[in-house]
């Protein structure tokens, strides 16, 4: 089975803030443009989901002025992030197979709290 980033489709409104679900999870889906964009607990974008009838059309929208050539990544998940360093790097790992290495996650965690 080939692994790739997916993004959740959502019935109304998605996930809020706060990572309680408004909506129904509809499925899956398989976005091959913004699958490239890899993961960060600091993101410097966004995506969001928009209803077009039928269709979903899913964008990413800058969080920041990213400096050509520097890297543009989201937040696999708002609710993540809410966590404590150790228990976000267990998360990540758990929920989407991967240790995360992002700025936040390879700082001390003094140093952390000031990013």
């Amino acid at each position: 089975a080939a692994q790739c980033n997916s993004f959740s489709i959502w019935a109304q409104n998605g996930v809020c803030p706060s990572g309680q679900l408004l909506g129904k999870r509809l499925g899956f889906g398989l976005f091959p443009t913004l699958a490239k964009l890899n993961h960060s607990c600091l993101p410097n974008a966004t995506v969001s989901e928009q209803a077009h009838g039928h269709r979903r059309l899913l964008t990413a929208r800058a969080l920041t002025n990213i400096p050509q050539g520097e890297e543009v990544v989201i937040s696999y998940s708002a609710a993540g992030l809410l966590l404590a360093p150790e228990q976000r790097a267990a998360w990540l790992l758990r929920s989407f197979l991967f240790t995360c290495r992002c700025e936040l996650c390879a700082a001390p965690s003094e140093e952390a709290k000031g990013l």
